[in-house]
């Protein structure tokens, strides 16, 4: 057992070198705070209050609690656990982003094995880890708390999975796993779908396949779906209606960039990274017309896949807006065509190897630079603590912190503006007049960060605007003519949520 740990430690120490990098860059990441910036982290919080009734004994109120809304159950039912070990080891946001964050590292791994399992040579696959790893759009969600690479964790995983045979079992085993990734994120039914699709159509054709694989991977889908189902019965849930609401909500933003938006956000959060991967994809295109291969047409057949997916719904039938989260749906399979078309710029002669370094430092220095806009974002609690050291008398609701702020607030003395996740402009109160204390640039100046649920026109508004967090010391007539608007920073939201 030794000599094989060390002889797979040897034979594949740039895989493992890589994920430890990429492992340490999303904790620094974390540790430099943003938990809670976004509304939907909300659902962590859901966790930590059911987790609260639990250990007070009050069950039954504690899954009504974790199913009052069905919309991505999975990912509540899992953050139990760093739920619980935040009770055990006091409180620290870090704590459950970094639990989370072993997902996005695992889904690096996953492409890697992914690639070896579709036929790919080893090369191959350490491009496809080395690219996916620079990816910005695979890393900054990691500080946040959320479903998406959890969600998508189940899905690589029932991708793998797919590939390993048609057995009955293994074909029921991808139908749970792609259940797995639409309950903890809904949004995810495109990448859920994929590996049921490539798990019916893999390999030799028995006879009746076309029957046996559907049959188990309905069963494999269908009995975790049979058990929610039964136990939303149970508590008295309607599963149907409340997903029917859930739907309707999913309308923020606009449904005529569903075409458009994944090309515009990848070009805002990975720059010159995108544009490497598109002309390698390009080269993995034109070799596929040449000679079609396994490899490729689960990489192509991934990505115009998923792009339908996003596409047709948003365009066309107009039930799903697309957002950032959603696009990220491609990058699996974008990074494992390019890794196979950067491979294959080996046998063009001449300077073909010459190429390849230019690729790969092309994206190395890109994505450093990514990195580095993402590590430099200030959220919130963090410019809150920067404040109290100067001034300790100011206090601010940690409730008012997380979400729906009003737009200027006051305490002692001090007015704060911006300190919340900002909806809508222009806003309505008059510009703060006072001497300028503190000031930083607000999260929403982080270009993907416009890409979840606004339209064109508010970007277009954000970026002109050029939002910043401020604490000011006011002109005592200006807070005598906003007096009825402001409310208390401490007082506000401070109730139960």
């Amino acid at each position: 057992m030794i000599l094989r740990t060390t002889n797979f430690l040897k034979k594949h120490h740039l895989v493992i070198s890589i994920l430890l990098i990429s492992s340490i860059l999303r904790w620094i990441l974390i540790l430099r705070g943003g938990q809670f910036y976004f509304p939907d982290e909300s659902r962590y919080g859901i966790a930590q209050n059911a987790l609260v009734l639990l250990l007070d004994g009050k069950v039954k109120t504690a899954l009504l609690v974790l199913v009052n809304e069905l919309a991505h159950v999975g990912f509540k039912i899992t953050a139990l656990i760093p739920a619980l070990f935040e009770n055990i080891f006091d409180t620290t946001l870090a704590l459950p982003a970094i639990f989370f964050s072993f997902f996005s590292i695992l889904n690096l791994y996953l492409i890697w094995m992914i690639a070896l399992k579709a036929g790919a040579t080893t090369r191959v696959a350490n491009y496809a880890l080395l690219i996916a790893a620079c990816s910005q759009v695979l890393l900054y969600y990691s500080r946040h708390l959320f479903p998406y690479d959890q969600a998508m964790f189940f899905s690589l995983l029932a991708l793998y999975v797919a590939l390993i045979n048609t057995k009955p079992g293994v074909s029921f085993l991808c139908g749970t796993l792609s259940f797995l990734c639409i309950v903890t994120y809904n949004g995810y039914w495109a990448i859920a779908a994929f590996p049921m699709m490539v798990n019916t159509f893999n390999g030799a054709k028995e006879k009746y396949w076309f029957v046996k694989r559907p049959t188990f991977l309905g069963l494999g889908f269908l009995t975790p779906l049979a058990i929610l189902l039964i136990f939303c019965f149970v508590i008295g849930k309607d599963f149907f209606s409340d997903y029917g609401v859930y739907l309707q909500k999913i309308v923020q933003g606009s449904f005529s960039e569903g075409w458009s938006l994944p090309f515009e956000y990848f070009w805002h959060a990975e720059h010159g990274f995108i544009v490497v991967v598109a002309l390698l994809t390009l080269v993995s295109l034109f070799l596929f017309l040449k000679k079609r291969n396994k490899f490729l047409y689960i990489a192509i057949g991934g990505t115009i896949f998923v792009y339908l997916c996003l596409v047709i719904p948003s365009n066309v039938t107009h039930t799903f807006v697309v957002y950032a989260r959603t696009t990220r749906q491609l990058l699996p399979f974008l990074v494992l065509t390019a890794a196979y078309g950067l491979d294959n710029l080996y046998s063009w002669k001449p300077g073909g190897r010459w190429l390849v370094n230019v690729a790969i430092v092309v994206i190395l220095l890109q994505a450093a630079w990514n990195y580095r806009l993402a590590y430099k974002i200030v959220y919130f609690r963090e410019f809150v603590q920067e404040v109290q050291e100067q001034y300790p008398n100011f206090k601010i609701s940690s409730k008012m912190m997380r979400f729906y702020a009003p737009l200027v607030c006051e305490n002692h003395g001090l007015l704060a503006k911006n300190f919340h996740y900002i909806y809508t402009w222009p806003q309505s109160l008059p510009p703060a007049q006072g001497d300028i204390l503190m000031a930083a640039p607000h999260p929403l100046n982080f270009l993907p960060h416009q890409y979840d649920g606004f339209t064109r026109e508010e970007r277009q508004a954000i970026r002109k605007e050029y939002f910043e967090m401020v604490l000011y010391k006011p002109d005592a007539s200006y807070l005598a003519n906003i007096k009825n608007e402001i409310e208390n920073c401490y007082q506000a939201n401070n109730k139960e949520e």
